[in-house]
């Protein structure tokens, strides 16, 4: 059970650092204007979120306690 709450953890780190570039992008005008200009930034832009937001996701699934099946 630890080691699984200790992959669900790092993999919710790797997601949020996986999207802090995307978040300061946001935050800055001039990396805004860079994305919104250019197709690969944008792309890239793109994938970073979806690969960090995914992350987060399968990270928190991950910590969730397993449930078992009920005898049938």
């Amino acid at each position: 059970m630890r080691k699984r709450m200790l992959i669900g953890v790092l993999m919710i780190v790797a997601g949020a650092g996986l999207l802090l570039p995307p978040a300061w992008t946001l935050c800055s005008p001039f990396l805004l204007q860079l994305v919104g200009s250019s197709s690969s930034a944008g792309v890239t832009w793109m994938v970073a979120t979806l690969a960090g937001l995914s992350l987060m996701v399968m990270g928190v699934r991950r910590m969730l306690p397993v449930r078992s099946k009920a005898p049938s």
